[in-house]
């Protein structure tokens, strides 16, 4: 207990590196993304979606298939959420996507078969399982220039599904 007060009371330097320690390591930060260039990142969304566009016009030339029965009725996954639910607090490009929580409360929306990661914890692990930054897919914050739309309601939102 010595050691740590006299650790405490030494400068001021030590108090804001346990400070920041315990800001970066427990909260997190949406607005920090990787790679930093606001451009690049909006650029990378874009050029994504331009490589899932078809290449070719066979697709459309071929004749129609012929009629199947109606498909049944699919279930909504869980996790499942849209822009609609949020309205204007929706932080992404994408429509919608589906929030999922493993056990270690790593929280990844997946959308268009690509998986991203959303929170601080997910994103500690978004190289080993190949998951792709959620800010590949954010929206600039109107009301802070340089800033992206809070991710806390998907965080809030995926959290809740951790089991």
């Amino acid at each position: 207990m010595g050691a740590l007060r006299r650790f405490w009371a030494r400068s001021l330097i030590n108090k804001a590196i346990v400070i920041l320690v315990v800001i970066f390591c427990c909260c997190p930060l949406p607005f920090v993304g990787r790679g930093g260039n606001r451009a690049a990142q909006t650029g990378a969304a874009a050029s994504t979606a331009a490589a899932e566009a078809p290449r070719s016009t066979e697709a459309a030339t071929e004749a129609p298939a012929a009629p199947t029965a109606a498909p049944e009725a699919t279930e909504t996954p869980e996790g499942y959420i849209s822009r609609a639910e949020l309205g204007e607090d929706w932080p992404l490009t994408v429509d919608d996507g589906v929030l999922k929580c493993d056990d270690a409360s790593r929280v990844t929306f997946t959308t268009g078969g690509v998986i991203y990661a959303v929170n601080g914890t997910a994103a500690g692990f978004a190289d080993r399982f190949g998951w792709k930054s959620i800010n590949d897919l954010s929206v600039p914050d109107p009301n802070y220039a340089g800033l992206i739309k809070d991710m806390r309601p998907l965080i809030n939102r995926g959290l809740a599904l951790c089991k």
